[in-house]
């Protein structure tokens, strides 16, 4: 597991990082596809969380 170093705001460091990591690789994603699958995690996180799992 890797992290990001949160040198900027919100889950920009993030986004960032998984761009860089698919670009590597050579895999094509659109920053779109990528928010829209971090913002799919993040309520998934926030409803188990919630469901106290």
């Amino acid at each position: 597991m890797r992290k990001a170093d949160l040198a900027e705001k919100g889950d920009d460091d993030v986004f960032g990082k998984v761009k860089a990591d698919f670009a590597a690789k050579g895999v094509a994603v659109s920053d779109a596809d990528i928010r829209k699958v971090m913002g799919e995690a993040l309520a998934k996180a926030v409803t188990d969380i919630e469901a106290g799992k």
